[in-house]
């Protein structure tokens, strides 16, 4: 539901269903679990087209720290949730640390997933758009 209120511009609309989403998720597996973690990337996600980056930025922070210690470094899911960490960086100029970060996507869903599968092409096509901004900035 919150996904398809974002998708229609309603950006303050899903941060209660969210909100409770995180809730409910704490209460039931817990907020040290990837399940939480997932949650809390959508919240983030959302509050950076609210333009809130450094609310953002702290739970994209968490999200990793808990995906970290559930899942490790070397996960696919660690990956999504570095790479909308480059997401946000990329929104705020800080194209130097995306790249960084994003070679470092491309480096886990290599050796996970493999450099054929889409999850590999999308990192790849998102780090070109990177190398764009970075050239044009």
């Amino acid at each position: 539901m919150s996904r398809l209120l974002e998708s229609q511009g309603k950006y303050e609309d899903p941060d209660p269903l969210l909100l409770r989403v995180l809730e409910i998720l704490g209460a039931t597996v817990g907020r040290e679990h990837p399940k939480y973690a997932s949650a809390l990337n959508n919240r983030a996600g959302l509050l950076r087209l609210q333009g809130k980056y450094e609310e953002a930025a702290s739970l994209l922070l968490r999200v990793l720290e808990i995906l970290d210690a559930k899942v490790g470094r070397e996960h696919p899911t660690y990956a999504t949730a570095l790479n909308s960490r480059v997401g946000l960086l990329k929104l705020q100029g800080e194209y130097e640390e995306a790249d960084s970060l994003m070679l470092r996507v491309l480096d886990i869903l290599g050796t996970t997933v493999g450099r054929e599968h889409p999850s590999y092409a999308a990192a790849l096509s998102n780090r070109a758009e990177l190398l764009r901004l970075q050239r044009a900035a």
